[in-house]
């Protein structure tokens, strides 16, 4: 697995999953979602940044990987030249989220947000941690020294 602010060309998810070109382009044909058929050379040609694509097709390729069509990004959308890739890295979580990440509770979150021990920022009603904040609450946990 790539590290956490690493990015993932579609391509090595694909073959990661051992699904070739055809399988990509049967899963979405199978899904009647455009018009015409999408062609294997066509997601070759996505995968590689020698086609741009549109949002939707990004999102039907993603959808054929089992991925979330949210997490694929490519900077070129309609001119070549980039590889479309799927981002590793999350910025904010919700609390249960984070809670997971720590391996504690919420309620124990909840109790180090009011506390100062970890940082939150406010999202409407509710608040979210960065990323960053959870690796450094984590940094600063001691070490289990047995005696």
């Amino acid at each position: 697995m790539a590290p956490p602010s690493a990015s993932l060309p579609l391509a090595t998810i694909r073959k990661l999953q051992g699904l070739t070109l055809d399988d990509v382009a049967e899963r979405i044909n199978s899904t009647r979602e455009f018009a015409r058929p999408v062609l294997r050379g066509t997601i070759c040609a996505i995968e590689r940044g020698h086609r741009g694509s549109s949002p939707r097709m990004l999102a039907a390729i993603a959808r054929a990987l089992g991925i979330d069509p949210r997490s694929v990004t490519n900077s070129k959308p309609h001119k070549g030249g980039d590889v479309s890739t799927v981002s590793t890295e999350k910025l904010l979580y919700t609390a249960d989220e984070a809670a997971e990440l720590l391996s504690m509770s919420r309620r124990r979150l909840d109790e180090l947000r009011r506390a100062g021990d970890i940082l939150a920022v406010r999202d409407g009603r509710s608040f979210k941690f960065r990323r960053d904040d959870l690796i450094e609450y984590a940094s600063r946990l001691p070490a289990y020294e047995p005696a």
